[in-house]
């Protein structure tokens, strides 16, 4: 290799003060992948349904079928919340449109499905 173009004479002026790194990125080879020997033992394990999957949809549909009802339920006789004063509390406040991405946004949809508006009421005359 020739050490005497002008690009390799700078650049090892460079690499002199900046602790010889530019020299060893220049003329180092460079081993982008890894070498794969194949797939290991655990890999090739033939796997059944993801169990995992199964029982948090499971649980999430038995949250939504008791705990939520039994919430809302509280809200409503209890407490008196209406549906915004439910999304204050699921925080969801100020969010405007940018609420029906929130994490709690189905949980709103099902108070607001199980006691809509509330009851009717009229002006007095």
């Amino acid at each position: 290799m020739k050490f005497s173009s002008p690009y390799v004479i700078a650049l090892l002026a460079v690499a002199t003060i900046s602790n010889c790194t530019a020299i060893e990125q220049v003329f180092s080879s460079r081993h982008l992948r890894g070498i794969d020997n194949g797939p290991s033992d655990a890999d090739t394990e033939e796997r059944g349904p993801n169990v995992d999957i199964i029982i948090s949809d499971a649980a999430k549909k038995v949250k939504k079928a008791t705990w939520w009802k039994v919430k809302h339920a509280w809200w409503k006789h209890i407490q008196g919340k209406d549906t915004q004063q439910a999304r204050w509390d699921l925080g969801m406040g100020n969010m405007g449109r940018a609420a029906l991405h929130h994490k709690n946004a189905e949980e709103l949809k099902a108070y607001r499905k199980m006691y809509g508006k509330g009851p009717l009421t009229y002006p007095q005359l």
